[in-house]
C-alpha cells in the first residue's frame, strides 16, 4: 500500500495522472475518478445540461443535485447521531454504517472515539492527538502520518 506522503506527491506535485479514458483520453488521478467520469460523461445520453460547468444529465431530478452539492457546496443532510453534515444521502448512509453501526471495541482514552482495530486506534492517537507526522513532503511545506 503506499504511503499518504507518496500518493500526495504524485497527484498534488508532479501531477500523475494514470487512468485514461479509453474514450476519450483525458487522465485522471484515480480509478475512482475515471469510473465518476466515464458513468458521468460517456454513459447514456444527456439532455440536462448545467449551465455553471460542463457537466450535463441524464435524469432532470439529478440537475438539481449536482447545483447544491457542487456549486453550492450545500450539506443539506445531518447525521441525527454526531451532526456530521453531508451533501448526499447516500454518503450519510455510508457514515452511519461505517461509524456508528459496527461493533467497535478499542477506545480512544482522550475522545472515547471507538476503533475496530488496535492498529487503527494507534493511528489515530498519534496523528489526532500527538500530532505525529513524521514524513514531510519535501515540495511543500505538508506533514504526513504515513
Amino acid at each position: 500500500m503506499k504511503s499518504t506522503l507518496t500518493i500526495h506527491v504524485n497527484f498534488v506535485h508532479h501531477k500523475i495522472k494514470p487512468f485514461s479514458c479509453t474514450l476519450c483520453n483525458e487522465s485522471f488521478s484515480t480509478t475512482e475518478n475515471l469510473k465518476d467520469h466515464a458513468t458521468g460523461f460517456h454513459g447514456k445520453e444527456r439532455q440536462f445540461p448545467c449551465t455553471l460547468c460542463d457537466r450535463s444529465f441524464q435524469f432532470k431530478k439529478d440537475l438539481p443535485i449536482h447545483i447544491n452539492t457542487v456549486h453550492k457546496k450545500l450539506k443539506l443532510f445531518t447525521c441525527t447521531l454526531c451532526d456530521k453534515p453531508f451533501s448526499r444521502k447516500k454518503s450519510l448512509k455510508v457514515h452511519v454504517s461505517n461509524i456508528h453501526n459496527t461493533p467497535r471495541s478499542h477506545s480512544c482514552t482522550f475522545c472515547n472515539r471507538k476503533f475496530d482495530e488496535k492498529v487503527a486506534l494507534t493511528k489515530h492517537i498519534n496523528s489526532v492527538h500527538f500530532n505525529e507526522k513524521p514524513f514531510p513532503c519535501n515540495l511543500c511545506d505538508k506533514m504526513f502520518f504515513t
